[in-house]
């Protein structure tokens, strides 16, 4: 079984053309001078040269306008890649596959619906045939990892977003129990569905992806011009980035963790913990752990 393609490794695509109004405008310039006798041009190419010269604002003009008219073009050929097409556009070249938009689904979740979709025509009984059913089953579905921990068996880890902490809960019951019965709801849903498209005699076992813990301790060194909230600014933000960062069976790696702290204002960084890089398995997925960012003070 082959893994799905992932779209953002994929080189940018030939038939979007990169823009440049300077060039445009160039190409506008010297278009016209050709349009006039040898002998006269340098007079002209000399008036092209001075600002607020009418013709000068009319080239420009036109110029930006076929700059305009690019970009649409370039939208336009946007809009028929898996890779860059949003909204509407996304919502069209799903329908061609069979897929609907679920509610409140994010582009980017409904993209890789689609592409696992894809991968997953040949049949039932394909690691990218239980993704696609795993994400379809319950739109609390964020990724799922099929494996085969025993001959035989086919593993299914599902990774489960929590109940919004907001989320409306039954009378005399506190959040963390009713996000554990989510969960355990979701997961039931899940191996239903999935029950359906399992190859016959084949025993399959569905259970929840492991979050881990991704801590981080690190001394922050300022610059004379960072301001003093800069640790506590980091602090607040790294969560969301290994969050973001986050996939099942996707490693954190120290050198990433020290991009995400050495932002502007930072002179130096000594990351304690990890001391290594954190290799992530493939039914498990980073989540944030013990943050705890120290100010080292100002360098000199």
């Amino acid at each position: 079984m082959t893994d799905a393609i992932d779209l953002a490794l994929l080189p940018p695509p030939d038939i979007i053309e990169s823009l440049d109004f300077e060039r445009i405008y160039a190409a506008r310039k010297a278009h016209f001078l050709s349009l006039y006798p040898e002998d006269e041009r340098e007079t002209f190419a000399s008036r092209l040269e001075i600002e607020g010269e009418p013709i000068v604002i009319v080239l420009q003009e036109i110029a930006y306008a076929e700059l305009i008219l690019r970009a649409r073009i370039n939208d336009a050929a946007r809009s028929n890649l898996l890779a860059f097409a949003t909204g509407g556009d996304l919502d069209q070249l799903a329908a061609f596959y069979g897929l609907t938009r679920m509610a409140n689904e994010t582009d980017a979740r409904f993209r890789k619906r689609v592409g696992v979709q894809i991968a997953a025509i040949a049949g039932n009984g394909t690691r990218e045939r239980y993704v696609s059913v795993a994400l379809v089953a319950h739109p609390s579905v964020i990724d799922a990892a099929v494996l085969s921990r025993q001959p035989g068996v086919v593993d299914v880890a599902l990774w489960i977003a929590d109940l919004p902490a907001d989320a409306p809960l039954p009378p005399n019951t506190e959040w963390p129990a009713a996000n554990v019965a989510h969960h355990a709801a979701v997961a039931a849903v899940v191996e239903a569905a999935l029950d359906q498209h399992r190859m016959l005699g084949v025993p399959l076992v569905v259970y929840e992806a492991a979050p881990c813990a991704v801590d981080v301790l690190a001394v922050v060194v300022r610059e004379a011009t960072a301001p003093v909230t800069l640790t506590a600014d980091l602090s607040e933000r790294l969560p969301a980035l290994i969050a973001e960062h986050a996939q099942l069976g996707r490693d954190v790696a120290r050198s990433r963790i020290l991009s995400w702290l050495h932002v502007a204002g930072v002179s130096r960084v000594e990351l304690i913990t990890p001391n290594t890089d954190l290799i992530i398995p493939a039914d498990g997925y980073a989540a944030p752990g013990a943050i705890q960012i120290a100010d080292g003070g100002l360098s000199w």
